[in-house]
């Protein structure tokens, strides 16, 4: 759980190269959807498969 946990470290990379880089809406919005948003969805997949033991009955 500890891994899955730090690896929102990889989406806070990706938010930190679209804070840096872009000023460009066109560029802002490709970018969310190629690369923030997809890193996003994998770790929230991935933290989900381990918190679901501890929050289903």
């Amino acid at each position: 759980m500890l891994k899955a946990i730090a690896d929102i470290s990889t989406v806070a990379d990706q938010a930190e190269l679209f804070i840096q880089n872009f000023d460009d809406l066109p560029i802002r919005q490709e970018f969310i959807s190629n690369k923030l948003y997809p890193a996003f969805v994998q770790w929230h997949q991935t933290i989900q498969q381990e918190l679901n033991p501890y929050i289903q009955s």
